[in-house]
């Protein structure tokens, strides 16, 4: 019933971003060839994702589509998965600051380089994503 109240909100925001930001715009920042710029873009895009995945996979499906790399949007699912501020919040309220900031000390890196090897080996073999 929560995610009901979330999703239709998100969707139209997702639908907003796909007519409204140009495709040379997530190109430039998030395209192949984008090294530490595009994996802090996809940081901090991650980060704020709200609902989720639910919310993620429709966002990374239009940043491919517009061109963004697959290691990206591989990193940016990443993300989007360990350190949402709300989540990341909550989390401190619950286990501490030093927790959350090991936590996400390790959890940044490894999804980075999920994302990175991820990317690498489906863009070795001219992987395509189907419409």
């Amino acid at each position: 019933i929560e995610m009901l109240k979330i999703l239709p909100c998100a969707f139209i925001l997702i639908a907003l971003f796909e007519q409204w930001v140009k495709q040379e715009v997530v190109i430039r920042h998030l395209g192949n060839g984008r090294s530490v710029r595009g994996y802090l873009w996809a940081l901090l895009l991650g980060s704020m994702v709200v609902g989720g995945l639910y919310v993620a996979f429709p966002l990374a499906y239009t940043l491919h589509k517009k061109g963004a790399s697959l290691k990206v949007v591989f990193s940016f699912l990443g993300f989007a998965g360990v350190c949402r501020i709300p989540m990341v919040l909550f989390e401190v309220g619950f286990m501490g600051l030093k927790f959350t900031l090991i936590r996400l000390a390790v959890s940044i890196p490894l999804m980075l380089i999920a994302g990175i090897t991820l990317g690498s080996f489906l863009e070795k073999r001219g992987y395509q994503i189907q419409e």
